[in-house]
């Protein structure tokens, strides 16, 4: 009996490794539109490759570094922000390269929004000795008319 429910087990888990290695399996999804028109006709210009470990795209603010990396079947390419529109990752989110920074495309129904993330530190003081850093994800907002306008502050002020 032992030996059977044995069976049973190593046949069920062969079974379902061999389909998670199929969802597993690397593919085409995320990559760069190097033109406004790109975006519309939705024509990746340079296409990245995901999988499970990796990012096609690399976007980093990090001192407004100015290129971004896109993991390729070939191996890393590095593009510089100023020659690209917009860049699409592996979740499907597209971000809008603006300025040398990435605006996440939240809506593009009537006014275009975008939702720009990043850290913010401050330092919190317990007394003369103690002290530690907390970093906070702050979400600012932005729009434009359309897709190729530049992008202002979501804020009472521009909007009306």
């Amino acid at each position: 009996m032992r030996r059977e429910y044995f069976l049973i087990s190593v046949f069920i888990m062969l079974t379902l490794g061999s389909s998670v290695k199929a969802q597993v399996k690397e593919h085409v999804c995320g990559g760069i539109y190097l033109s406004y028109n790109d975006f519309v006709k939705q024509k990746l210009s340079i296409t990245g490759k995901c999988s499970l470990f990796k990012k096609c795209i690399v976007l980093d603010d990090f001192f407004l570094h100015p290129h971004i990396i896109v993991n390729t079947e070939k191996g890393k390419t590095t593009i510089n922000k100023d020659s690209i529109y917009a860049a699409k990752d592996c979740e499907g989110n597209t971000y809008r390269i603006y300025n040398r920074q990435h605006f996440k495309i939240v809506d593009t129904s009537g006014i275009w929004v975008y939702q720009h993330h990043y850290h913010q530190s401050e330092i919190i003081r317990n007394s003369a000795r103690d002290m530690h850093f907390n970093n906070k994800p702050v979400y600012d907002y932005y729009y434009s008319d359309n897709g190729s306008s530049e992008l202002r502050p979501y804020n009472q002020r521009n909007v009306n």
